[in-house]
């Protein structure tokens, strides 16, 4: 079951990266629809534009790294996910493996024991049996 949290977590992560793209984007990438463009900020004073393309280049700069991280830690999770599997298929590949050994030790103990049709060396091993 841990290995399914890990994903809920990846996906958590990606979403608020996602979501601080977003409203980096909202805010000061063009759009301007959070208010970023009206030249106030929370405190309700004016800002002059080299503060307010400060203020958008710092949102941007942390939403691309919120979205970089997020994108480490699904790879991250991606590879503990391929170990697991890779782990998961070794195991049936080994079982596989013995099965076909015993199956091949069975078919020749089977052909070990059969009456032989032509008399040959294997005619005289049947008479002493």
């Amino acid at each position: 079951m841990a290995e399914f949290a890990s994903r809920g977590v990846a996906n958590a992560g990606l979403t608020t990266g996602i979501i601080g793209s977003a409203l980096g984007l909202l805010n000061g990438g063009g759009l301007g629809l959070l208010g970023a463009r009206d030249g106030t900020c929370s405190e309700d004073h004016t800002v002059n534009r080299y503060e307010l393309e400060q203020s958008q280049e710092i949102s941007k700069l942390k939403s691309d790294i919120a979205l970089r991280d997020a994108n480490t830690y699904q790879d991250q999770k991606m590879l503990e996910m391929y170990k697991y599997i890779d782990g998961k298929f070794n195991v049936f590949e080994a079982r596989l493996a013995e099965q076909a050994v015993h199956n091949q030790r069975t078919q020749d103990s089977q052909n070990g024991m059969e009456k032989p049709r032509q008399g040959g060396e294997s005619a005289g091993l049947w008479k002493q049996l």
